[in-house]
């Protein structure tokens, strides 16, 4: 039975792996160890931004199905995009940055709890409806973001107009995770 066992496991996998190599030989050093800079260090040098982006296309090439090895989906700034609405709909929705001073004082999580629809995240997307109309909103942006007429921008386009926008000392509001939906079924939004 155990012989078995081990014919049936795949050899030098790690559970979930395919055959590929694995991330942890990939992706060294992507959290700054001692003597290294922090990204508050490094934010506004282009050396700096230049390696990010290598980094993250690599990764993006390496994530790219939900379902196998997972997928990278990157939010702008961070998750708390989701909730910076006014409405949902939210018409003003594609005018929503964050100022890189927002983001290194820290205070654009108060902006989004204070400005967000019911300035409550529990209560803010609470009906199907609601959360598809949030979804569609970000999708919506990240075609505009990306100049696209259709469909969902991959993660490399929107990096690179994000990052346009972080040469000038800002970056648009943009959740991308919830892009995990209408990628895993899309009939789940209509």
């Amino acid at each position: 039975m155990i012989d078995e066992k081990k014919k049936m496991t795949a050899q030098g996998s790690s559970v979930g792996a395919d055959d590929g190599q694995s991330i942890s030989k990939i992706y060294e050093n992507s959290i700054p160890t001692s003597g290294q800079k922090g990204n508050d260090e490094i934010v506004n040098s282009q050396d700096s931004l230049e390696e990010m982006y290598r980094k993250i296309q690599r990764m993006t090439e390496y994530f790219v199905e939900s379902s196998d090895m997972g997928k990278l989906y990157l939010n702008y700034p961070m998750v708390e995009a989701f909730y910076h609405m006014h409405d949902i709909p939210d018409a003003h929705f594609n005018k929503y940055f964050a100022t890189q001073e927002e983001l290194s004082n820290g205070t654009y999580k108060q902006r989004v709890n204070q400005e967000n629809r019911n300035r409550n995240y529990t209560k803010f997307a609470v009906t199907k409806e609601e959360c598809n109309a949030v979804i569609q909103q970000n999708i919506e942006k990240a075609r505009w973001l990306c100049n696209v007429p259709d469909g969902i921008p991959d993660e490399i386009s929107i990096l690179s107009a994000e990052l346009r926008y972080w040469e000038q000392q800002m970056i648009s509001v943009l959740c991308t995770c919830v892009f995990y939906i209408p990628e895993y079924d899309p009939k789940l939004i209509i």
